[in-house]
């Protein structure tokens, strides 16, 4: 991968077996750009998010063991109010606890497969503007402005790793 290409980070915590996981993990095998961290444990999340500094960490609605995620993102919503909270869910999902989760700074991301998780997380991604040179009358090509990184174009960036 071109080292001007920063793969865009995406935090997947405390998923058990089921649908969503699923998704992720053909969402792994065909994203480009994207390098994804599959964190099990809900009492190390927080940690790893804070060192991983992820754009995005998805969360199920209640994690493998049963236990909502609410509590778990409002300490993630605290300590990085940058990062966007997703709380995955599949069609037909149980809802109960999605109030609590969207009150503690989570966005619910109904989807069906790993096409639409993909292109919300495209959507998630910071955008790349085209700047103006002074004295210019369009946008300068290939010259991003701060806001976002370059779009990746070479192969397959996804890395996952599993903590």
């Amino acid at each position: 991968m071109d080292s001007s290409c920063k793969a865009f980070r995406v935090m997947a915590g405390c998923f058990g077996p089921g649908l969503e996981r699923t998704w992720l993990t053909e969402l792994a095998a065909a994203e480009v750009g994207v390098s994804l961290t599959f964190v099990e444990s809900r009492t190390s999340l927080n940690g790893h998010a804070r060192m991983f500094r992820p754009g995005v960490v998805l969360l199920p609605l209640r994690d493998a063991s049963g236990m909502p995620s609410a509590p778990l993102i409002a300490r993630l919503h605290e300590d990085l109010p940058n990062v966007r909270l997703l709380v995955v869910l599949a069609p037909g999902t149980m809802r109960v606890g999605i109030g609590e989760a969207i009150r503690a700074g989570a966005e619910p991301a109904i989807v069906n497969g790993a096409a639409e998780l993909s292109a919300v997380l495209r959507y998630c991604r910071p955008m790349t503007r085209m700047v103006k040179e002074p004295g210019m009358g369009g946008p300068t090509a290939g010259l991003p402005a701060t806001a976002g990184a370059p779009a990746c174009t070479g192969p397959r960036s996804m890395l996952i790793t599993k903590m």
